[in-house]
């Protein structure tokens, strides 16, 4: 079980103190814990690329470690994931189920969709083939109430081909949040609307002499805002009625 400061999920070793995990499971920090049963040791971040959700962990300790797959796994081969879902008990468990199809994704890379049972805490853990060797890392899960045994793993092939760069220290940096678009301040309308400026976020403001919608008052006309997640829309607020 690897554990951050916002929470757990799972770790594999492939040999000579370097372990496998999910980049998503690690965040941006440097150091995590490893821990099995009562034994724990703090592992550093090698490697870790966001964009594919690999990362390889450093830690000095004898610990048994499992082979990556040579051949590729095929659709119907029974496999198990192995980890720590949910509440991070002191020891793993085990789902079993199939290879359902062979998908590639244009950051991720090669991935096996199975129905194998995954939860959080399941991330990052290896999906063994049924001789023992690691088809691919747990990445992810569909979740819906429409939707039912859909997960996904990052194939061992892939995993493979990450493990040069990482090794040698790759790190993906730190996106920057994007800057909310710059709307020039301006006191004359702009056709009908005034831009105005809260918490340097700004908005147009209809100019209530040329608003064609629903009558309102001159102290609450309506608001055209930008969105803070997607620079390109905006969002129609009439806070008279109070409504959007």
């Amino acid at each position: 079980m690897i554990e951050t400061g916002d929470g757990h999920g799972t770790a594999f070793h492939i040999g000579d103190g370097e372990w496998i995990t999910a980049a998503h499971v690690v965040g941006h920090v440097e150091t995590v814990l490893l821990r099995h049963g009562a034994d724990e040791i703090e592992a550093t971040v090698v490697g870790i690329d966001h964009d594919t959700d690999v990362a390889v962990l450093g830690a000095a300790i004898e610990a048994p470690n499992v082979l990556l797959a040579l051949d590729a796994v095929g659709v119907g081969a029974d496999v198990l994931a192995a980890g720590y879902p949910l509440y991070g008990e002191s020891e793993p468990s085990v789902t079993r189920g199939v290879v359902s199809r062979l998908e590639r994704d244009i950051f991720l890379g090669e991935l096996l969709l199975t129905d194998t049972a995954m939860n959080p805490g399941n991330s990052g853990g290896p999906l063994f083939t049924e001789c023992g060797t690691v088809a691919g890392m747990v990445v992810q899960k569909i979740v819906d109430v429409d939707v039912e045994g859909i997960g996904y793993a990052v194939t061992a092939s892939e995993l493979t081909s990450q493990m040069p760069r990482l090794r040698s220290g790759y790190r993906t940096v730190i996106d920057e949040p994007e800057p909310v678009s710059v709307v020039p301040a301006t006191t004359v309308p702009v056709q009908g609307w005034y831009i105005n400026y809260v918490d340097g976020i700004p908005y147009a403001q209809a100019d209530a002499l040329v608003w064609d919608g629903p009558q309102t008052t001159p102290s609450s006309p309506p608001q055209l805002w930008v969105s803070c997640l997607d620079t390109r829309k905006w969002l129609l607020y009439w806070p008279h009625a109070d409504i959007y």
